[in-house]
């Protein structure tokens, strides 16, 4: 009787001290660890001969094994092995000589054998971590490490759709589909992180050909487990089953994080529960972690240890790409990782860039201010952004190089790329400058300060409100005399520099 009060003392101590409310000033750390769940990429299931396709009519792809009729055996994919090699090679996971399979046994409708076959004990991997690129506003990038427990490669099971209140449909096309799922250590500590984890993650495993990677498809789903750190005391922990978006899962762990804190800070207890999401992203309580149940875990009896052999290590490395495309942005281009990995995701603008980028003389910053001044012109000539064709590519590189060179100014560029959109320019832009004589006119140039006087005495009235005002109506004076340099100048003359001009012959700024 002791002993069991000394351990309920203990238990209360330091994984439920919740029974009064947190003081304002105490720091609160949120611990979350994930659970993501791959399927891979192969032609057949992990233990039949049915084919995969995510796509097919329901209940069309389906075997006699993964109906689980008696009798039927399974027989191991080897590509779904490669494909889980190949994921822990990528993820620095220590491939374990010798695995096993076992079963997990629970009741599910959409699980037709009555239990998973997966691996418990003695997994296809253990460790490993993966480095992920986050934005930092001092340096421009930064690199976070998660730890890894384990790769496990098991079977899928069905998909259940709720009809109505009094009713489900199962569709088991995905049962038994090859998955590997990867346990992290909780080593995030907010949506953000987790969310920018798994989204390069699965582009690591898309061009490695491991998996899809379409989540709305429920090629990868991820279980976050989340928690609160308070002054090195834990708190209970909850579960957020199946998320299937990466957007989803940012805004569903912070929802969480706000509910616990709120709990604490009111004194409240935190229950251990499984939390699932509907369709909206509402997360509702499933059951109670009390209420989980034993899953018995035995030996697949059916299936002997599996024996990796070296020869199949050597194929899978030789399978492997290791760099991505966002990287060499960042790297190469100077990039924010976040910037340079929505740009990959889309093709055709990536295609765009990929075309164009590499034969400008202009740095990648001031690249991609143009190329949304491209789109802004696209959208004012009706023309589809980013433009496909291969003329055009040749025209917008020459005139971003006249504009590096200070040839032509923005205004004339953006002009030009108008008219070039539009095919109204069928010559090259060095041949369109001359004949249409749209050199910039600098600042130092004679031509330039003869446009500057004879401007400022036709425009007298102005020039004389400019300089016996202050304020607003000076400022609109000002704005005013430099509006009608640049148009009179056939925007030869930049706005920086007509300013520029006003400021050293007026002693007026804006």
């Amino acid at each position: 009787m002791l002993k069991i009060k000394f351990f309920k003392l203990c238990f209360k101590r330091f994984v439920n001290t919740q029974t009064t409310g947190v003081t304002p000033n105490v720091k609160i750390e949120a611990i979350i660890g994930l659970e993501i769940h791959t399927q891979l990429l192969t032609k057949s299931k992990l233990f039949s001969f049915a084919p995969v396709h995510s796509d097919a009519a329901s209940n069309s792809v389906v075997s006699d094994f993964d109906l689980g009729v008696p009798g039927t055996l399974p027989s191991l994919n080897k590509e779904c092995v490669q494909k889980s090699l190949c994921a822990s090679l990528l993820l620095k996971s220590e491939i374990q000589k010798v695995c096993r399979f076992d079963r997990k046994h629970y009741f599910y409708p959409d699980m037709p054998f009555g239990y998973q076959i997966t691996q418990q004990d003695y997994p296809i991997s253990r460790g490993g971590s993966f480095s992920y690129y986050v934005d930092d506003p001092d340096k421009r990038y930064r690199t976070q490490t998660v730890r890894l427990k384990q790769i496990q490669l098991e079977m899928d099971s069905g998909k259940t759709i709720k009809a109505d209140e009094n009713r489900l449909y199962i569709d088991l096309n995905r049962a038994g589909v090859g998955l590997i799922e990867i346990v992290t250590e909780p080593d995030f500590h907010s949506g953000a992180d987790a969310a920018t984890f798994v989204d390069q993650l699965k582009m690591l495993f898309v061009e490695n050909q491991i998996c899809a990677g379409e989540l709305h498809k429920g090629n990868m789903r991820v279980d976050a487990n989340i928690s609160l750190c308070v002054d090195g005391a834990s708190y209970p922990r909850t579960e957020i089953k199946n998320i299937s978006s990466i957007r989803l899962m940012e805004k569903a762990i912070e929802k969480e994080i706000k509910r616990q804190t709120k709990l604490l800070k009111e004194g409240k207890h935190i229950d251990p529960v499984t939390l699932q999401l509907d369709e909206t992203g509402q997360a509702t309580v499933a059951r109670s972690k009390g209420d989980d149940l034993d899953y018995r875990f035995t030996p697949e009896p059916n299936l002997p240890r599996l024996v990796i052999e070296s020869t199949w290590v050597k194929e899978a490395e030789s399978r492997l790409k290791n760099s991505l495309e966002y990287e060499r942005y960042i790297h190469h281009y100077h990039m924010k990782p976040s910037a340079a990995i929505e740009l990959v995701k889309n093709d055709e603008k990536f295609n765009f860039v990929q075309k164009t980028l590499p034969k400008v003389n202009i740095t990648a910053e001031g690249y991609f201010k143009f190329l949304k001044e491209l789109e802004h012109a696209c959208g004012h000539v009706a023309v589809r952004f980013p433009p496909n064709s291969n003329g055009f590519h040749h025209s917008f590189v020459q005139l971003l190089n006249a504009f590096n060179k200070n040839l032509i100014t923005k205004l004339v560029f953006i002009d030009l790329v108008k008219r070039y959109l539009q095919n109204n320019i069928k010559i090259s832009v060095e041949e369109t400058i001359e004949k249409e004589g749209l050199k910039r006119l600098h600042i130092n140039d004679h031509k330039f300060l003869q446009y500057f006087y004879e401007i400022c005495e036709k425009n007298s009235k102005v020039v004389e409100k400019m300089k016996s005002t202050t304020g607003k109506p000076q400022q609109k004076a000002f704005i005013k005399l430099r509006n009608i340099i640049v148009t009179e100048a056939n925007k030869r003359i930049s706005i920086e520099d007509a300013e520029t001009a006003i400021t050293h012959h007026f002693g007026v700024k804006i």
